[in-house]
Parts: C-alpha cells; sequence; structure tokens
C-alpha cells in the first residue's frame, strides 16, 4: 500500500510511480496495489491507517511518500501494537527514525546537495535570465532498518 499526499504534486508522483515500478518488478499484479494520496498529516494518515487496518483486506505492508505521513503511520502502528507486524518504509529520513522500535526503513533524499544545486541556478539565472530551465536529478538512498521486515 502507498500512502501519499497530493499526487498531483510531481515530486509525490514520481515516488508513486516508482512504487508501482517496483511492484511490478516484484511480479505482482498492477492493480494490487493500493494507493491512496491527498493525506496532509500525521493525524490524517493515522485516522486513515487505522481504518485500513480494521477493513476486510488490512495492509502488510506500507510505503509511506513524505515524511509527515511516516510519522502518522508510525503512531498508528504503535498505538495498535502492530509495529512489528506491518512493514514499513517511509521517503526521506528524519530524526530519530534509528532509535524507534523498530528502526524505520527510509528513501533517504541529500537536502543539502538539494539546497545547494538550487541555490546554485538560482545564482546563475539572476546572472542570465536567458539561461534554459533545467530538471535535475539528486540521487536517493536507501536506508534498511528494522521496519521493512528485513532484519537489518
Amino acid at each position: 500500500m502507498v500512502l501519499a499526499h497530493l499526487a498531483t504534486l510531481a515530486t509525490s508522483a514520481q515516488r508513486i510511480a516508482g512504487a508501482r515500478s517496483a511492484w511490478s518488478d516484484a511480479g505482482l499484479a498492477a492493480d494490487s496495489l493500493k494507493i491512496i494520496d491527498g493525506i496532509s498529516t500525521a493525524e490524517d494518515t493515522a485516522r486513515v491507517l487505522h481504518d485500513l487496518l480494521e477493513g476486510e483486506e488490512p495492509p502488510t505492508a506500507v510505503f509511506a511518500a513524505r515524511n509527515e505521513i511516516t510519522v502518522g503511520v508510525v503512531r498508528a502502528l504503535q498505538s495498535r501494537g502492530q509495529q512489528h507486524e506491518i512493514a514499513l518504509i517511509g521517503f526521506d529520513d528524519f530524526e530519530h527514525a534509528d532509535l524507534l522500535d523498530p528502526a524505520v526503513t527510509v528513501v533517504r533524499q541529500d537536502p543539502a546537495r538539494l539546497g545547494g544545486l538550487v541555490t546554485e541556478r538560482l545564482f546563475a539565472r539572476l546572472d542570465d535570465p536567458s539561461l534554459p530551465v533545467e530538471q535535475l536529478v539528486v540521487k536517493t538512498r536507501l536506508i534498511r532498518r528494522q521496519s521493512c521486515g528485513c532484519g537489518a
């Protein structure tokens, strides 16, 4: 299951597309991946996840496509005592993610690199407004911890 913010945002859409790709690469039917978007806060996330866990087909794994969503998933699972039963991978690392039980597996961005590239491009465009708009991709890194069920 994927819990996301707004699929209309480019970054959210890319994260959802990445989840779909990984799902397909694992040989799973595309229509079996449940995606819920429009989630904004940790509180919204907790409510949504509680409802899903009470449903007829509760998720066994969650990809939280935003920090705030990851926090909501952690809170919901801990409040139910299910933090060791449902696999979790969050997008972007957060302070103390490694100290939770289980420690949260994340896809880590490099905010310093992102900020540096944006600043460089901004100053370059201030010097020369005719420079073309560029799309840059900064690689992410999977940080395996115990919440994914991998025993890292």
